[in-house]
């Protein structure tokens, strides 16, 4: 496995290796929780000289250009990479921000890259310390082989037998996860486009209302399709009866489904949002930070293009209702496997 840096610091220009000083021992302690020995890595910086002033955006993009090439032909027979900051995330994979893509792994070429935040950003943001920790574990676990690559639950996408089957099946489970994509007209009213429902192990994500996309046409609400109605009946009796009612930000979703369904939701029972606030109240705590921390799956809300839980948006009219709905099921399966996780850390 390699360890890339960002740029040569003062300590570092004088000791001439990267990660001393404070953040190299921060790194050496995340290292030792890996049970990982520095000596057994490659560790390198994507810049090898210290910028001697502030740099400007296109000044940093002219010196990760100039060192690539260099960069690449360190890591040429090194499978795994764990970056650390900006800087190396954007000379490997040309992604800018660090913290849209923290935790999940990204394959490039023949890497594959696990983005983290650089150690000197946990000592401005401390709350960050434990996140590092983990995610220095993770790429030390995927390159042993020890973590296995995430797999997500089952999510069925179109109306029949097989979405009557999950949502037969939701009846009986510990909790039902819920999340809408919506839509909001210029007249104040919401549009459905897709709903999901779930638990841990399987999901549907179904249409509900009609609705025109920019680019795809029209797509068919539940009520279009063959036994539209058999489904919906199923959809009332699992949000009205006792099963547990879960959600990531439910203050929106309970009243849009309260509304479109008809009957009342029968027992809100958790939320995500909540539950991470009173586990980690200094990070955000958007459902895409969230699972990055937790499991290491892609970043699938920041390949979608929402980073911050977005509803009732525009840009979501603009997708087909294949990536649409995939994405919503993700959204639904991510929620119970959150809790599962929580309710652990509570009891710890």
């Amino acid at each position: 496995m390699a360890v890339v840096g960002e740029a040569p610091g003062e300590a570092e220009e004088k000791q001439g290796e990267p990660f001393v000083g404070e953040s190299g021992l921060l790194l050496d302690r995340a290292l030792f929780k890996a049970k990982v020995e520095r000596r057994d890595l490659h560790v390198t910086n994507a810049l090898l000289c210290r910028p001697l002033r502030p740099l400007k955006n296109d000044e940093w993009k002219l010196a990760i250009e100039s060192c690539r090439t260099r960069l690449l032909k360190e890591l040429h027979a090194i499978r795994h990479v764990l970056t650390c900051g900006a800087v190396p995330l954007q000379a490997l994979t040309g992604k800018k921000a660090v913290l849209p893509w923290a935790g999940g792994p990204i394959q490039v070429h023949r890497h594959v890259v696990l983005p983290a935040v650089h150690p000197a950003f946990t000592m401005r943001a401390p709350g960050w310390v434990p996140v590092f920790f983990w995610h220095v574990q993770r790429a030390a676990g995927l390159a042993r082989g020890t973590l296995a690559p995430f797999r997500w639950p089952h999510v069925v996408m179109r109306p029949g037998r097989a979405a009557l089957v999950v949502l037969r099946r939701l009846l009986t489970a510990k909790w039902t996860s819920w999340d809408t994509e919506t839509f909001d007209a210029s007249d104040g009213s919401q549009t459905i486009m897709a709903l999901g429902i779930g638990d841990e192990h399987s999901a549907v994500s179904l249409p509900f209302h009609d609705y025109d996309t920019k680019k795809y046409g029209k797509v068919r609400g539940l009520g279009s399709y063959p036994h539209g109605g058999t489904h919906l009946f199923a959809i009332q009796e699992l949000w009205q009866n006792a099963t547990p009612k879960v959600f990531q930000n439910g203050q929106f979703d309970i009243p849009a489904l309260d509304a479109a369904l008809g009957v009342p939701c029968g027992n809100f029972a958790e939320d995500t949002l909540l539950a991470h606030a009173a586990i980690a109240s200094q990070l955000k705590h958007d459902l895409g930070i969230q699972f990055a921390i937790e499991f290491p799956a892609e970043r699938w809300k920041t390949i979608f293009g929402d980073t911050k839980d977005a509803k009732g948006g525009e840009s979501f009219v603009r997708r087909s209702w294949q990536v649409l709905r995939a994405y919503n099921g993700k959204d639904v399966v991510s929620v119970p496997l959150l809790l599962n996780r929580y309710e652990r850390r509570f009891k710890d």
